[in-house]
């Protein structure tokens, strides 16, 4: 609760001075606005990027879809005399299919506390979006700074800010392992920041770049364990294998090719009339 409340400290504070800073020249209102409370376009900024962004996890929706047939007819056990996690056996009732769909989300979101949930599914997308796409953003735009500029650095900063997990790793794994492992997370962080603030540019709504930050939370990064046969990784995937691969394939073709046709400006409207204020 404290590191949630310091967040939520930062967040207020860092909301309040942007306000106060822009507000002197554009106004209230329109610092807002280039902030992304705004309720124009709004339809489009929530259900277009929700498209957008199902599209690209068109993949591991599949796999936890079809972990939820699995996990109907049968369920997992630990294998503790192997090294390897879980095997499958048949269960005695089959669940039904909601109750499956559940199961198949709790095996995707892991084994960790309902306040990591909490903090990773709704703390860290507000907050951090907040910050870094709605704060951020908008002053280096009141700055003059350009857009493609503002895309490709800003991130940076994101990253930053997720580095520290190297410290809560080390102890654990160790310092060359916890190097390698935050590094992975930084290029997927700064990857995920350019995508984030382009959709925040793009739409001019703080909804959007939200709904795509739990998304990305709750599915991770791809698991390419279906891969793996049953007798060596246990995953009962296997004989769906290149189906999926096919689907996360076609789902990050479809995730390109809509980022250029559905997020355009006669959906949002020009950048100027999105983020009209300008320092001075």
């Amino acid at each position: 609760m404290a590191r949630t409340a310091a967040v939520a400290s930062v967040a207020a504070a860092s909301l309040a001075w942007v306000i106060y800073t822009m507000s002197g020249t554009c106004g209230t209102s329109s610092a807002l606005a280039m902030m992304g409370f705004r309720w124009a376009t709004l339809g489009q900024a929530v259900g277009i990027p929700l498209g957008v962004i199902s599209s690209l996890y068109a993949g591991p929706i599949a796999v936890l879809f079809s972990m939820a047939l699995v996990l109907r007819t049968r369920h997992p056990v630990w294998l503790r005399a192997t090294t390897y996690r879980l095997s499958y056996v048949d269960r005695p009732t089959p669940l039904s299919t909601s109750g499956a769909l559940w199961e198949s989300i709790a095996y995707t979101l892991g084994s960790e506390s309902s306040h990591v949930h909490f903090r990773n599914l709704v703390v860290g997308p507000l907050f951090e979006e907040l910050v870094f796409r709605a704060c951020m953003i908008p002053m280096l735009i009141f700055a003059g700074v350009r857009e493609r500029t503002i895309l490709f650095l800003a991130p940076l900063v994101f990253c930053t800010a997720h580095a520290h997990h190297i410290l809560e790793k080390a102890p654990r794994i160790g310092v060359a392992r916890a190097l390698q492992e935050t590094a992975g997370q930084q290029i997927y962080t700064y990857i995920f920041g350019v995508l984030s603030g382009f959709i925040f540019m793009r739409t001019g709504h703080l909804s959007a770049p939200i709904i795509w930050h739990v998304i990305c939370n709750f599915l991770q990064l791809p698991d390419p364990s279906f891969h793996a046969p049953e007798g060596q990784y246990l995953s009962p995937l296997y004989p769906s294998r290149w189906v999926l691969s096919l689907v996360y394939c076609l789902g990050i073709g479809a995730f390109f090719w809509s980022m250029a046709h559905w997020t355009t400006e006669s959906a949002y409207g020009p950048f100027d009339s999105r983020f009209p204020c300008r320092e001075g």
